[in-house]
């Protein structure tokens, strides 16, 4: 792997930024404790063009299966946080506010199986995605708080798959 010049990660992660803002925030609701929310972890490279498409491709099943659910995100506690104790008091905070958290788990994340440890002693119903043939830790898949696993071939493939299982959750 090539090295990226520090400048370019931050420009990176700027365009990303822009991008993801209006994503997230189009059903921005003050109070939300009582609003329906949609928690999709975020732990991919900003510059992992595969990995960002597949990102966009749950929010886009989300927001068609359920258009009056907020989808929130960790990557704002990663963007906008001062230091890793912020980073994990929002994570932690939109973990709590979440209806239902949404993970992909193709690649293995040390963040993500903390975010759905936290989920599953909040009692948070939560959905893996990951692509097929990807190992998925008994230990998730044995958990109560697990709604379904969804394993895909491509990003038509989990966005089907998602919307179909959304659509038949009881909120």
């Amino acid at each position: 792997m090539e090295n990226i010049p520090f400048f370019c990660c931050i420009d990176i992660r700027w365009q990303m930024y822009i991008k993801f803002k209006y994503m997230f925030t189009c059903h921005w609701n003050k109070d939300m404790n009582q609003a329906k929310n949609i928690l999709i972890l975020w732990s991919i490279p900003w510059t992992d063009q595969e990995k960002v498409e597949l990102y966009e491709a749950l929010i886009d099943a989300c927001k068609s299966a359920l258009p009056t659910f907020t989808i929130l995100s960790p990557m704002w506690a990663q963007t906008l946080a001062k230091d890793d104790n912020e980073k994990r008091r929002n994570v932690f905070q939109k973990i709590k506010k979440a209806s239902l958290i949404i993970g992909d788990l193709t690649s293995e994340s040390t963040a993500q199986w903390v975010e759905m440890r936290e989920a599953e002693t909040k009692k948070k119903p939560f959905i893996i995605t990951a692509k097929t043939g990807s190992r998925i830790s008994g230990i998730v898949s044995a958990s109560p708080s697990l709604k379904m696993k969804i394993f895909y071939n491509d990003l038509n493939d989990v966005k089907i798959q998602l919307i179909d299982v959304l659509k038949t959750l009881e909120f």
